[in-house]
């Protein structure tokens, strides 16, 4: 792995915690911070990178950032996962298929409906666009 590969990691590692913290109160601290180190340590062993995403939602779940800093956080983790693989590169239609499931969900997150079992109902349709999005992408 070239050192572009993993500093675009590394980032995209950073930038997942970043955006969740400026919400975030003191009590959230901790979680980012282990999420930083996380992030780090899977510079070296990659096992390492699902518990800095937990890390991260801990952030997120304690701080209760606004939409567009949870999206962009969201964001950076499929990213960061995504490059952490090495099996596959950035390539423009997952890129397009990330970017439009982000805008989705900040579009949805921005709707001010109260329904109860609305909850339940928007991580179906947002794997149904994401779904939908990719299919002309699939190689058949």
């Amino acid at each position: 792995m070239t050192f572009a590969e993993r500093a675009y990691r590394t980032a995209a590692g950073l930038l997942m915690v970043a955006a969740a913290l400026p919400a975030a109160p003191t009590s959230a601290l901790p979680a980012a911070a282990a999420g930083c180190i996380l992030v780090m340590v899977s510079l070296r062993y990659r096992i390492a990178a699902v518990p800095a995403v937990f890390a991260t939602i801990a952030t997120l779940v304690i701080g209760y950032p606004p939409p567009p800093l949870a999206a962009l956080s969201g964001l950076a983790a499929a990213i960061y996962l995504l490059t952490l693989t090495g099996l596959t590169t950035l390539t423009r239609p997952t890129l397009i298929c990330s970017l439009a499931c982000t805008a989705a969900a900040l579009a949805m997150a921005s709707i001010p409906i109260t329904i109860a079992w609305l909850p339940v109902v928007a991580p179906i349709v947002a794997v149904l666009i994401f779904a939908g999005l990719a299919r002309p992408f699939q190689s058949r």
